[in-house]
């Protein structure tokens, strides 16, 4: 018999704690644990500590199922789960990091935090696992023909292909990836300590091995060729390949904060919200529909990110739960969104009569896409009125 103690902490937000069962489950490479009842009072703000126990020691562990069970006939009580904090029999503390609200109905699986990414931060599959589930997976694009200022040859890549295989085969049987943070060339950067400090604005690029894990290949950190402008590979020195993985990542993420979640998100949303409150009266029906949602912070542009994940040729990616989790939440919003378009205007031409929903369309297409034909013209018809919302 192996004993798991499990330390529980719940949140100190408002409502945090619940009446309700709370369950878990231990799964390990070697077994998993029985499903064990921690407590169906939890208050907010408190640790708890329990045991789990498993007929053998489960391994490594790999998992962690949280449940939760009604208590009688109550109505749902939301539990916020900040950490569970599992002691294996050998005194091993696994952090599993949770921040999120526990509901009933739908097991949630967690696994190690930082340990797993204290362990991992350096290897390639795990940098290149990122791409796809990591903050930003709006840049990573099936390359299908290296952008001529790249200049990766087959000879610098072979060694990290598959035996027998060559760049332009893997490239034309879509196993090829590349980011480009082009963007990025020309900005300005601060100054620190006297120098003017340097942003990576070259490539990435990726392959997907037979073993299905994305991992990086060749790394150029500027746009423009030039004998200073090396190509990065694996079999370069570990801390040369480590600086120039951390140099593009650290580019990532300035992509993504300053367009993706600034500009696409941020802006964009501000522009509608605007519109809104000053084109649709507080009876309309789409002032009903957008109004609770500019109360708060949207951190997804989905209608963007759906569409856009097609065009980088990214649909039949393995391991790409972003996509898969994100087409699942689309395909349930643009239900509901066409239902509500449905109900109030059954044609284009009931859409075109509402003058009050015209001008809340000409004012976004104006002052928000500043009157790119690409973005706003289908807006005017029932189509694309469901697909915007």
């Amino acid at each position: 018999m192996a004993v798991y103690e499990i330390a529980v902490t719940t949140g100190d937000r408002l409502y945090s704690g619940t009446c309700d069962y709370i369950y878990v489950t231990l799964i390990g490479a070697e077994g998993q644990s029985e499903r064990t009842l921690l407590d169906n009072d939890i208050r907010r703000g408190s640790s708890g500590c329990y045991s789990v126990e498993a007929p053998k020691p489960l391994g490594e562990l790999l998992l962690l199922r949280v449940e939760k069970d009604p208590f009688f006939v109550l109505p749902e009580d939301e539990w916020f789960c900040t950490k569970i904090v599992v002691t294996t029999p050998n005194g091993e503390a696994l952090l599993f990091p949770c921040h999120r609200w526990v509901s009933r109905g739908g097991d949630l699986e967690l696994r190690g935090g930082p340990d797993y990414v204290a362990a991992h931060w350096q290897d390639d599959d795990f940098y290149g696992f990122q791409f796809l589930n990591g903050v930003n997976p709006n840049m990573i694009q099936l390359c299908s023909q290296l952008p001529p200022n790249f200049q990766v040859t087959d000879a610098m890549v072979k060694p990290f292909l598959q035996e027998g295989t060559s760049l332009e085969k893997e490239m034309k049987n879509g196993n090829i990836f590349f980011c480009d943070y082009k963007t990025l060339d020309g900005i300005q950067t601060r100054v620190y300590d006297g120098e003017q400090l340097v942003v990576a604005t070259g490539f990435c690029l990726l392959y997907m091995n037979p073993e299905n894990k994305l991992k990086p290949i060749a790394i150029q950190l500027l746009q423009q060729p030039a004998k200073e402008n090396n190509i990065f590979l694996p079999s370069d020195s570990e801390t040369d390949w480590l600086l120039a993985k951390m140099f593009i990542k650290n580019a990532d993420s300035i992509h993504h904060q300053s367009i993706n979640h600034l500009l696409n998100t941020h802006f964009v949303v501000h522009g509608c919200a605007l519109a809104t409150l000053r084109n649709l009266p507080l009876i309309h029906p789409l002032y009903k529909l957008l109004i609770p949602h500019f109360r708060q912070t949207l951190h997804i542009n989905t209608l963007a990110q759906t569409r856009n994940m097609a065009a980088r040729g990214l649909m039949s990616v393995p391991n790409f739960h972003y996509r898969d989790d994100g087409l699942e939440l689309w395909g349930h919003i643009q239900s509901f969104a066409k239902a509500m378009v449905d109900r109030y205007y059954p044609s284009n031409d009931d859409l075109i009569r509402d003058s009050e929903l015209q001008n809340w369309i000409k004012e976004i297409f104006t002052n928000t896409f500043l009157g790119n034909v690409h973005t706003g013209s289908f807006w005017c018809l029932w189509t694309g009125l469901v697909a915007i919302l």
